[in-house]
């Protein structure tokens, strides 16, 4: 079973994935390409996504320590 933070980051990066590639077919009509720029704006947003979204997350409360 994935944690709820796996699965937003795989979300996101399909969704990122597929509209890049999209765009990119729709620029140079090449399914080759389109697939690769895609699979690489997948591989790149797991990455960035994944260092960016925090692991343990402080869970409710103001914020305030102390």
């Amino acid at each position: 079973m994935f944690s709820i933070r796996t699965s937003v980051i795989v979300f996101a990066a399909t969704v990122f994935g597929v509209l890049t590639g999209g765009l990119n077919y729709l620029d140079s009509h090449s399914p080759l390409s389109a697939v690769l720029y895609g699979m690489g704006a997948f591989g790149a947003s797991i990455v960035v996504l994944h260092s960016v979204i925090e692991r343990d997350a402080p869970r409710g409360g103001d914020g305030e320590t102390g």
